[in-house]
């Protein structure tokens, strides 16, 4: 997974595209600013897909805002893909504070990943 954006807008390619825009099956995700309101933000990704046998990849664009599958045939097999979020209410907030992650070396793909957070109370405390 890569390119992945809290809130982004999805377009298709026509006219003039920004250079570091990823083109999947002609479209690209933009990043947006946030609502204010996660529960109104629309994610996105790029989920690169390498088969096995033969080592093919297959990028597929998800998009929260797409209420389908996004498919892709590997090995002779149909596979479906969709991003989607949920929020649940608790009876805290989490602070972020902090993260640390490396990588595999020669990949973006992450070897280890961690956070720092902060449990809040109802009072913010």
């Amino acid at each position: 997974m890569s390119e992945y954006h809290n809130n982004a807008k999805l377009y298709p390619v026509q006219g003039k595209v920004p250079e570091d825009a990823m083109i999947v099956d002609g479209y690209y995700a933009m990043v947006a600013e946030p609502t204010g309101f996660e529960e109104k933000n629309l994610s996105s990704c790029i989920l690169t897909i390498q088969e096995k046998e033969g080592g093919e990849k297959h990028d597929l664009l998800l998009y929260e805002g797409v209420s389908h599958d996004i498919t892709a045939t590997v090995g002779g097999k149909i596979y479906g893909f969709r991003l989607h979020g949920e929020i649940w209410p608790t009876p805290f907030q989490v602070r972020f504070d902090d993260s640390r992650g490396e990588k595999h070396p020669g990949t973006g793909l992450a070897m280890t990943y961690e956070s720092d957070v902060t449990v809040l109370d109802e009072a913010g405390k």
